[in-house]
């Protein structure tokens, strides 16, 4: 019963998850879509959060952006839970219309995360 009730509330939420940019598009066909970790991720190594898009800050709850093709500044954190560390990272990119990107980390528990890239994904 309690877990049919936690599926119904993130099955509700789960529209919820993703910062809709102004002057994006409401047809999905003409946004790409910026994924990161949900905020909570008991016991991940790795996590890394999506937490700004062209100066648009994303909510506690929302782990991804739905934007327009093109040029975006994204801000993003990451933290690696083995030695607590926590790093800001910056990227620049490229976007393509219609297409679903992850956010992804090099990370090591001595250094942290030395690198956050963005892969395309299908």
């Amino acid at each position: 019963m309690r877990s049919q009730a936690l599926l119904m509330i993130c099955g509700t939420l789960s529209g919820c998850v993703a910062l809709h940019t102004e002057g994006a598009s409401s047809n999905r066909e003409h946004l790409a879509r910026v994924s990161g970790d949900y905020r909570i991720r008991a016991g991940a190594p790795v996590s890394i959060y999506l937490r700004s898009v062209d100066e648009h800050l994303l909510k506690f709850w929302q782990s991804a952006a739905d934007v327009e093709g093109g040029a975006h500044r994204l801000l993003v954190d990451c933290m690696v839970s083995a030695s607590n560390q926590l790093s800001r990272h910056e990227l620049n990119v490229t976007l393509n219309t219609a297409a679903h990107y992850k956010l992804r980390a090099e990370a090591t528990p001595q250094q942290g995360c030395t690198q956050v890239t963005l892969e395309a994904i299908d």
